[in-house]
């Protein structure tokens, strides 16, 4: 269904994990940071908020078991994140509808995001909503309301879930991301980062 899907199919060396829905491979927009990693659906859904409730532990299984490994090989805390596909109206959504997280060592964007989310209510009407959350039911009830989209992000084992009905770019997350390493560029899309990948996937081979 989209690139992201094809990485499985194509298993073309960059696949770390594979449980029965999910699978671990580096982002090609690697940002210089060795070990940032997506967990992805097999099949292809609409964000997390579109995987089936089935599979919500599944998933929040292979998500503490990638934070894991990563912990122990660089030494470091994980941000987790994901910003939800676009919803009707409601533009913004992710670059990629195809449900994956991003796990990325050795960052925290927590405090830049309550921020940035604050300072974009220029209208009357926009809102943003943050829940403190475990799983992933309250990003699938989001979805299946198609009123708003959502944002994952989770950081010293806190998930929030940001549901928001106004504007934000698209790899918005990434870009903040981007900041805090002082990366050239946020966009995988324009500066895709394949010598980083190589260093994760020799890094990370057998850790899984």
């Amino acid at each position: 269904c989209c690139d992201l899907g094809r990485i499985l199919t194509e298993d073309d060396g960059r696949v770390l994990f594979k449980s029965d829905n999910f699978f671990v491979a580096p982002t090609i927009g690697q940002m210089g940071i060795e070990g940032y990693v997506l967990i992805l659906s097999k099949e292809c859904y609409k964000g997390t908020g579109g995987i089936p409730e089935s599979m919500h532990k599944e998933l929040d299984e292979v998500t503490k078991m990638t934070k894991g490994v990563l912990k122990s090989v660089y030494g470091k805390d994980s941000q987790v994140f994901e910003h939800g596909p676009r919803v009707c109206d409601v533009r913004g959504g992710g670059c990629l509808d195809h449900a994956h997280l991003h796990i990325v060592p050795g960052v925290n964007i927590m405090d830049d995001l309550a921020l940035d989310l604050m300072h974009r209510l220029d209208a009357i009407g926009q809102f943003y909503r943050v829940d403190r959350t475990e799983g992933f039911k309250r990003t699938s009830e989001i979805w299946h309301s198609q009123k708003c989209s959502y944002l994952i992000a989770e950081a010293h084992d806190k998930r929030m879930v940001v549901e928001i009905n106004n504007h934000v770019p698209s790899q918005y997350l990434r870009r903040m991301v981007g900041e805090k390493v002082k990366a050239v560029t946020w966009d995988w899309a324009v500066d895709p980062d394949y010598e980083t990948v190589d260093r994760t996937v020799e890094r990370l081979s057998g850790k899984f």
